[in-house]
């Protein structure tokens, strides 16, 4: 599944969709041995209780997350899962 997600987001399919996808995003903040973190969460519109939870990660060292230019919101949207960033 992951493999036929990151290929979907490679070929372009985000691009011909529309990368923000349709819905919501939000910030989140939570402190660990005094430092602070940033997390957004994707919720696609009508998302089932039992959805699966996609973890979108990034490289060490790296303070910015391309949320909306990763490609996977309308991915979400389509096949019902959330996406933690």
């Amino acid at each position: 599944m992951f493999t036929l997600l990151l290929l979907l987001c490679t070929l372009g399919y985000a691009a011909a969709e529309g990368i923000n996808g349709t819905g919501t995003l939000t910030e989140h903040k939570f402190k660990h041995k005094g430092v602070e973190y940033t997390y957004s969460v994707y919720i696609p519109q009508g998302l089932k209780p039992d959805a699966p939870l996609v973890m979108v990660l990034h490289g060490y060292g790296s303070k910015d997350v391309p949320v909306i230019k990763s490609g996977f919101n309308p991915v979400a949207d389509e096949h019902g899962f959330a996406i933690c960033y």
